[in-house]
C-alpha cells in the first residue's frame, strides 16, 4: 500500500492523522504536541477515575465520629496538565476539618503543585534560574 493511501486510510479513523497532500503546507510539524497532549488528556481523565475511586474508599471507611459536610474541588498542577477534583471535605469527632483525599496523596494545603511535580520543579531549579526552571515545566507538563 503507498504512504499517502494508508495516511488518508488512517485519516479517515482517527483526527491525529492528516492527509499527505497538508504536509506541503506545515501541518504536518505538530504531530509530537498532538500526541503529546492527547496522551496528557487520556492521564487527565484516568487521574480523575482513580482519585473518584480513592475518596469513595476513605469515604467507605470512615473513621467513627466522622461526618461528610460537603463536597469542594480542587484544581492541581500535575506532569500531564492541571486537575481539577471534586473531594469531600469531613468534620472529625473534634470539629477539625479534613480532606482525607488530599492528606493521602499528600497534597499540601495551599500548595498548587502536586508532590511529583514539585519534586521536578524543585529539582531543575537547583541547577538553572528560577524563571528558566518555570519556562522549562510549562513546556513539559501538558499544560
Amino acid at each position: 500500500m503507498e504512504f499517502s493511501t494508508e495516511v488518508k486510510r488512517l485519516n479517515a479513523n482517527t483526527s491525529l492523522f492528516i492527509k499527505s497532500s497538508d504536509f506541503g503546507r506545515n501541518l504536518g510539524k505538530d504531530w509530537e504536541e498532538r500526541c503529546y497532549q492527547q496522551a496528557c488528556e487520556l492521564a487527565r481523565k484516568e487521574a480523575l477515575k482513580q482519585l473518584k475511586e480513592m475518596d469513595d474508599k476513605l469515604f467507605q471507611n470512615l473513621p467513627p465520629g466522622w461526618k461528610v459536610v460537603s463536597f469542594r474541588k480542587r484544581t492541581s498542577r500535575t506532569r500531564f496538565g492541571d486537575l481539577t477534583i471534586s473531594r469531600r471535605l469531613y468534620t472529625d469527632e473534634e470539629g477539625n476539618y479534613h480532606f482525607l483525599l488530599d492528606e493521602n496523596i499528600g497534597l499540601e494545603k495551599a500548595c498548587l503543585a502536586t508532590p511529583s511535580l514539585q519534586e521536578e520543579v524543585k529539582s531543575l531549579a537547583s541547577v538553572t534560574s528560577f524563571r528558566e526552571a518555570a519556562s522549562i515545566i510549562e513546556k513539559l507538563t501538558g499544560g
